[in-house]
């Protein structure tokens, strides 16, 4: 893939956030991902990305976490958890009800 970024947010470590982390990092992106839960098995997917240079923010931390990048992806799992987010320029975007 020929990515124009260099910077990637992953919104979610479920499966697919965690998928598209390690392929944004293989790409060459500095990765940083998170998610507003904190469960042992998300802080076990966390350490496993860290070791490879992805960084991730998990609870409370993550939803108060004041970040920039060029490329967000939003995974599909985390839509009634986190139903906004801000663009560059501090516009905030709101995702449609039925967003899948």
């Amino acid at each position: 893939m020929n990515f124009e970024h260099n910077t990637a947010i992953v919104l979610g470590l479920g499966s697919s956030g965690e998928a598209a982390a390690n392929l944004l990092r293989q790409e060459g992106l500095d990765v940083t991902v998170l998610d507003s839960v904190e469960s042992d098995a998300l802080i076990e997917k966390a350490r496993r990305l860290n070791q490879t240079g992805v960084q991730t923010i998990l609870g409370e931390a993550a939803e108060r976490a004041d970040l920039r990048s060029e490329l967000v992806v939003l995974s599909r799992g985390l839509i009634r958890r986190w139903s906004w987010f801000r663009i560059s320029g501090g516009e905030e975007r709101h995702l449609p009800e039925n967003w899948s």
